[in-house]
């Protein structure tokens, strides 16, 4: 592969596509689209990583403290939480292949339940629930085996879903650590499987998780998608490429504003598709207000940035209460048993399979800090190596384990719009409700209570332990345009050839990891796509 994905004069094309952002969703859908001979050119505000696509170094080394080349969202984030304005940092992918540069590798299935969201929330009073999705797990299901297969998952089936016709790759032997723990949990009567997990676990691989790897075992949208992509299918990228606006005509975008190699630039397509994650979608959509669409584009609704969701995740280590088994994991384990049961929809529970050495401990600390407040990072980081040798050494018979519960929709919840073009700073507020505060502690304390007799936990989340990596929910999709920005191919309800292809479509956030959902649903959109055009 060599430099002349990048086009020297982008402008003088007419493109098919453009596709703003690479990750889950923008990745799979533009690389669909490029395999089906459509002409695709990405565009990508961070850098394109060497690692993943054989390209050089930047040409201009970022200037933000190193988070840029990490491969995470260069500016802080202004968050309102629950009435407490702060300037942090989060976990947002911005690189090749998106979030999923720096994702777990964890690709689970929704479950049938979670396309009929109300009905499992009956008591959640105001929660901006749908009776429905406007799909069924039915029209999405061989888009999820699909997408199983593209991104090689590994693992094996959900005993609690015996109907379910998975996709799946062989996963590793199991290690003796993960036998042990998975008997463990078999006989405390939870329901374990070996975890759904996009990993080639090189030789080198130690299960990194939240961080840039340099071994391509991780199979994101940058080495599954991107590569054959540029390689193979003729698309074309602008790294380090800053979205201003999307300018209309009628019911057409007929340009993308931005701001590459120093000057702007504006890009035409016959069709754009905006998945530049659902933190900053509704931003570019709302910072493209004109005369004609004052409130912002596909905003007729007014529900463009509203009803913003994060998963809530307590991270926790597990350790056997007998025997203190090595510390290597060759693959990970799940359960559902808290999915539908007790009689409330909670979620998920994983076992990621980090190897806990000092370098994984200290990058643990690292993502956590990313939360705290600039002092507290100045003062803490120093100390963290040795902090790391020492919970290494203590918790190598330890597993790391992590909850996913499902948030639900709010208005009030909320992404607002730039104060200016040159404004990268996202801003948004965001309530934890009482419904929510008490789903996560029934779960927590019923999980807890149900192990304890065969393992010790120690929780490691703290008080906010909202997953802010899994955000989703800022431009649903649903077939009455008077409350939903997109239609039910994620086309916007007011414009012709705008489509949204990242999680910011979902009514609801489920209880499981979104990933494989928003490849899964990239695939059905890109397929739509391919028809129109």
């Amino acid at each position: 592969m060599t430099p002349t994905v990048i086009p020297d004069d982008p402008e003088s094309t007419v493109w098919d596509v453009v596709v703003i952002g690479t990750g889950m969703g923008g990745g799979t859908c533009g690389f669909e689209l490029a395999r089906s001979g459509r002409s695709v050119l990405f565009l990508e505000r961070g850098l394109l990583h060497e690692q993943y696509l054989g390209l050089p170094a930047p040409e201009t080394p970022p200037r933000d403290g190193g988070r840029l080349s990490a491969g995470f969202w260069p500016d802080p984030f202004t968050t309102t939480l629950d009435g407490h304005e702060s300037t942090r940092d989060l976990p947002i992918g911005c690189c090749t292949g998106g979030g999923s540069a720096v994702y777990g590798m964890v690709l689970e299935r929704f479950f049938p339940e979670d396309f009929h969201p109300r009905a499992q929330h009956p008591l959640a009073e105001g929660a901006n629930l749908p009776e429905h999705w406007p799909i069924s797990y039915d029209d999405l299901q061989p888009f999820y085996s699909e997408a199983e297969g593209l991104f090689r998952v590994r693992g094996t089936p959900d005993p609690l879903r015996a109907n379910t016709a998975f996709n799946l790759m062989e996963p590793p032997k199991p290690s003796e650590k993960e036998v042990l723990l998975a008997e463990g949990l078999a006989s405390c009567g939870l329901h374990p499987y070996r975890l759904h997990y996009a990993c080639e676990r090189k030789s080198t691989c130690n299960g990194c998780g939240n961080v840039r790897c340099p071994n391509v075992c991780r199979n994101g949208t940058g080495n599954i998608c991107l590569r054959p992509a540029l390689a193979n299918h003729a698309a074309h990228i602008l790294p380090q490429c800053r979205v201003i606006r999307l300018n209309t005509s009628g019911r057409k975008v007929v340009d993308v504003e931005c701001d590459w190699r120093g000057r702007p630039r504006r890009l035409r397509a016959n069709v754009v598709i905006l998945a530049a994650g659902a933190f900053n979608t509704p931003r570019i959509l709302l910072r493209s207000a004109s005369d004609d669409y004052p409130n912002g584009l596909a905003n007729s609704s007014g529900m463009v940035g509203k009803n913003l969701m994060l998963h809530v995740s307590d991270f926790f280590l597990l350790s056997p209460r007998e025997g203190r088994p090595p510390g290597l994991m060759n693959h990970g384990l799940s359960f559902n048993d808290y999915y539908l049961g007790e009689g409330r929809k909670l979620g998920n529970v994983h076992i990621h399979p980090f190897t806990i050495d000092a370098q994984v401990v200290e990058t643990y600390l690292h993502s956590r800090a990313r939360l705290r407040p600039a002092w507290w990072r100045s003062v803490g980081r120093p100390l963290f190596p040795a902090a790391a040798r020492a919970g290494a050494w203590w918790r190598s018979g330890a597993a790391f384990a992590a909850t996913v519960l499902e948030d639900l929709p709010y208005e009030a919840n909320t992404v607002f719009a730039p104060r200016s073009n040159d404004d990268e700073r996202v801003r948004f507020e965001y309530t934890r409700r009482q419904e929510l505060r008490e789903r996560s502690a029934w779960m927590r304390e019923a999980l807890f209570k149900k192990i304890s007799r065969r393992f010790s936990v120690s929780l490691r989340s703290g008080d906010d332990n909202l997953n802010y990596a899994h955000v989703c929910g800022t431009c649903r999709f649903g077939d009455d345009p008077r409350v939903n920005p997109l239609d039910r191919n994620n086309r916007a309800h007011d414009l012709d050839n705008l489509y949204i292809a990242d999680s910011s479509f979902f009514p609801s956030s489920g209880g499981i990891n979104p990933s494989l959902t928003i490849a899964a649903n990239a695939l059905r959109v890109a397929r739509a796509i391919d028809h129109r055009l």
